[in-house]
């Protein structure tokens, strides 16, 4: 239903403010061929901003894999990052640095991801107008190559999509993480562990911090 919501927007809002590309066709019929030819056909018009107006989906088809090079990287990422967030917090509660840690925590969720991801780019890729710590070995998204192919052009490639991807997910583990592992200390088996003498820290890693089956 969202999708298709989307899509009726979208489509309809481009009709209602540009009729003069539609000559001869209704609103309402003009979107139904529109919503069919979507959804029935997998025909999302032409990219015209690249040579020879290739098909959109000829387009998609060609970079799917890096779509799913994106998304396993960045909650890959998202996951270490948070959940090793969420041991730091917790060994040392109530302290700065884990206020700190929180704060950032909250930023990143709170924040849009693509002004994230432009800030990035402002800051570290020299060719997009670096303002401050120009990073050229590791900050090179317009050079993509395949992973196998060119190893080092994909990681620099694709560090700031991961980064940009994975800050939001990262903020949401660490905060769910945290709060289970805070429970978890109040448990009976934390708490006689903590009396057998293990620290603090110890007891989160082996009782409170999530472990590999």
């Amino acid at each position: 239903m969202v999708l298709v919501a989307v899509a009726v927007i979208d489509y309809g809002i481009y009709r209602v403010l540009r009729p003069d590309f539609y000559p001869g066709d209704t609103l309402l019929g003009g979107l139904a061929h529109d919503l069919d030819r979507a959804f029935l056909h997998f025909d999302f018009g032409r990219a015209c901003s690249h040579p020879g107006c290739p098909p959109v989906r000829t387009l998609w088809a060609r970079s799917w894999t890096a779509d799913v090079y994106l998304l396993v990287g960045g909650l890959a990422l998202g996951l270490a990052g948070g959940i090793a967030g969420a041991v730091f917090c917790a060994s040392r509660p109530r302290s700065r640095a884990t206020r700190v840690v929180e704060s950032v925590g909250v930023l990143f969720y709170s924040l849009p991801v693509y002004l994230f991801g432009f800030a990035i780019l402002l800051l570290f890729e020299p060719t997009f107008g670096a303002l401050a710590l120009p990073l050229p070995f590791f900050f090179h998204p317009l050079d993509y190559g395949a992973p196998f192919a060119d190893p080092w052009a994909f990681l620099r490639a694709m560090v700031v999509p991961w980064i940009v991807v994975a800050a939001p997910f990262a903020a949401v583990v660490l905060r769910l993480m945290q709060a289970g592992m805070l429970e978890a200390l109040e448990s009976d088996y934390a708490r006689t562990a903590a009396a057998k003498g293990l620290s603090r820290r110890r007891v989160i890693r082996r009782h409170a911090a999530p472990r590999p089956t």
